[in-house]
């Protein structure tokens, strides 16, 4: 389905290594369709990110809300990570599916992004 397109940033761009700190995965979802959609994402994580503050959570699904008709959905997912998290390049996966107001499955969409995670200096 290319009725729904999806871009990803980060704010701020980059996270520090060795320290608790978090940046904002914003999910940018455009719906180019006629009908309302109710949108999911299922987030998946290195083990040394978090999608909790004070605990170890490198999975889940994450409700983003609807999007109406030719209409745009912009929402942030909190990445935290700790003292382990050591500086590198971060690969993070997620699949969007999208539901019309019913119910029914409409379109699954997967796509990846990288985080950089650098020292403070």
């Amino acid at each position: 389905m290319d009725e729904v397109s999806i871009r990803t940033e980060f704010y701020p761009l980059r996270l520090i290594a060795y320290q608790r700190s978090s940046v904002d995965l914003i999910f940018k979802i455009s719906n180019r369709s006629s009908s309302v959609l109710w949108i999911e994402a299922d987030v998946i994580l290195p083990n040394t990110l978090s999608l909790s503050e004070d605990k170890q959570i490198p999975r889940a699904r994450i409700r983003l809300g609807l999007v109406g008709s030719q209409g745009e959905l912009v929402r942030p997912v909190k990445i935290y990570g700790n003292v382990n998290t050591y500086p590198d390049t971060y690969k993070i996966v997620y699949k969007v599916r999208g539901f019309d107001r019913y119910g029914m499955f409409k379109g699954e969409w997967e796509g990846h992004c990288y985080l950089r995670c650098e020292r403070y200096r």
